[in-house]
């Protein structure tokens, strides 16, 4: 049986957004699992979720590419996180995005909903420790991050599987630095 750190779940989601927006919801998750020990890419998907307390501006469209036509017929959040809870067993394994602002979100998805927070403790905020590891003044965005490691940013920024896979792939990168492996 795989250990609770033989793999790790990277997740990235976007939200409403826009200055009309008083209530900021998750209405797409992108995860993808690193297998840590071969340290590869595994099990990924995009999920949307129809926001309850906010609307999709024209702003938030132009910046993510979701419309409410995306949505629109898309699972509310905590039918979603029960999905993701069973399929990538949340709260057993770590998990990694770019930043804190993810964390903060499911948080507040979970009051807004009045649901359970569906994650264990571990959560790594990569995108300060890449900050921290590479000596650097201030924290960069993901677009900059792969270039400053060499592999260059695939996809489409501000997607949430996108932006999970390009996560897992800094991950990789710093692992294989460790470990002697590049």
């Amino acid at each position: 049986m795989a250990s609770r750190t033989d793999f790790c779940n990277v997740i990235d989601v976007e939200s409403t957004c826009g200055s009309e927006v008083k209530t900021s919801e998750i209405i797409q998750i992108g995860i993808c699992t690193i297998n840590v020990n071969k340290l590869s890419i595994e099990n990924s998907q995009r999920l949307y979720i129809c926001p309850q307390k906010s609307k999709i501006t024209s702003y938030c469209t132009q910046l993510t590419g979701i419309s409410f036509a995306d949505v629109e017929n898309a699972p509310l959040f905590p039918c979603v996180m029960e999905l993701l809870f069973e399929q990538y067993e949340l709260s057993r394994r770590p998990w990694v995005s770019w930043g804190d602002y993810d964390r903060e979100q499911f948080i507040k998805m979970a009051s807004i909903y009045n649901t359970r927070y569906f994650f264990g403790k571990s959560h790594i905020n990569l995108k300060c420790e890449f900050a921290l590891l590479m000596g650097l003044k201030r924290e960069i965005g993901l677009v900059e991050a792969t270039k400053r490691m060499g592999i260059g940013f695939e996809g489409t920024n501000h997607d949430g599987l996108d932006d999970a896979i390009n996560t897992a792939r800094i991950y990789i990168e710093i692992v294989r630095l460790f470990r002697g492996e590049n």
